[in-house]
């Protein structure tokens, strides 16, 4: 073993390849938090202050990716991210529960909705077809975390 070697083993610089895969990472975390904040503005997702949580997470993923490709706080980054994935996650349950509920005040399934079978209900809320909220939608907040989360993992 070199004496590069070693210095590379204890964090003190790291391979050129991985630096770059660090930065596309924290780039890329970004540029899904901004893709994030567009749906949320096409799907205008402002009316409740509940609301406002996915703008501010993903406003925050999105500029502490371009700090940490920019060598930010590796903590930083990684409680962003933990951050944003515990967000995306619970909004994913709420919409969740949103759509279960919505199911009996559609009208073509006001008489049939609870007497349905729990996982052909979940099925019809999964696959859109029964929605008001979009169920997978807010798993972009938690993927851009987790994104973000992976630029830094291992990272001194």
């Amino acid at each position: 073993m070199t004496s590069s070697d070693a210095a590379v083993r204890d964090g003190a610089t790291e391979p050129q390849p991985l630096r770059r895969i660090r930065l596309v990472l924290a780039l890329l975390a970004s540029a899904t938090a901004v893709g994030g904040l567009v749906e949320l503005a096409m799907l205008r997702h402002w009316d409740a202050p509940i609301q406002l949580l996915p703008w501010m997470v993903l406003v925050v993923v999105a500029v502490v990716g371009v700090l940490t490709a920019r060598g930010g706080s590796t903590r930083l980054a990684q409680a962003t991210g933990l951050a944003a994935l515990l967000t995306g996650g619970i909004g994913v349950l709420v919409h969740l529960l949103e759509n279960l509920d919505y199911g009996d005040d559609l009208a073509q399934y006001a008489q049939t909705w609870e007497a349905m079978p729990f996982l052909e209900r979940l099925w019809l809320v999964l696959n859109g077809t029964v929605t008001y909220a979009p169920t997978l939608a807010p798993g972009m907040v938690a993927l851009s975390g987790v994104i973000l989360f992976i630029s830094v993992l291992d990272r001194r």
